[in-house]
């Protein structure tokens, strides 16, 4: 399919000469949305696995009520490119940044769903300055040693939002930083409703 350039956007035609929001970054054409206004506080939707951002439209619809949403479809999912070879949550979650940056939206809110939420969390490690806040939805990770949030949160000067078993370490300064961030991620907003 043909391409045009707008500003720095790539366009694709569709075979019904539709054009549909497309950027290339790392190597590869994503297909992207925004939803909501766009004074809103920013938040960024990563879909799980094989989920393409037009199976979500309600959810993205409620969440546009209080957020300019940028959603997108994953590499090798639904109109994003799929490069025949092997995919990482490393290298899906370095094309959530590119893409947060090629938009405009270098900083967010990220909301993961499912293998999303292995992203978003991989997204939050590598790339700290690009989350402000983390909600992982219907997911999990993998770290050496389990941990009930509580005990996290307890650290001088975190805050407790709840009791949730999380996956940390206190071992090494990596684990330190991840306890830190999951153990500091206000997530109660979103989750109960409350007035940011």
């Amino acid at each position: 399919m043909p391409l045009r350039n707008s500003g720095g956007r790539a366009r694709r035609l569709t075979r019904h000469n539709a054009v549909v929001p497309t950027i290339d970054v790392n190597g590869l054409t994503m297909y992207y949305e925004f939803h909501g206004e766009p004074g809103a506080p920013p938040l960024v939707f990563i879909c799980g696995l094989r989920l393409d951002v037009s199976e979500i439209q309600p959810l993205l619809s409620e969440l546009a009520r209080g957020y300019r949403v940028l959603a997108f479809d994953n590499r090798g999912a639904g109109r994003t490119d799929k490069p025949d070879a092997p995919y990482t949550i490393p290298m899906m979650a370095a094309d959530t940044a590119a893409l947060m940056r090629a938009v405009g939206m270098p900083r967010a809110a990220v909301l993961g769903l499912s293998m999303g939420g292995r992203i978003a969390l991989s997204l939050a490690l590598d790339t700290p300055e690009t989350v402000s806040r983390l909600i992982l939805a219907s997911t999990g990770a993998r770290v050496a040693v389990y941990v009930k949030y509580s005990t996290i949160s307890a650290a001088p000067g975190n805050e407790a939002v709840g009791s949730v078993p999380w996956l940390a370490s206190p071992t090494t300064a990596a684990t330190r930083q991840r306890s830190k961030l999951l153990a500091t991620c206000p997530t109660r907003d979103l989750l109960h409703g409350a007035k940011r």
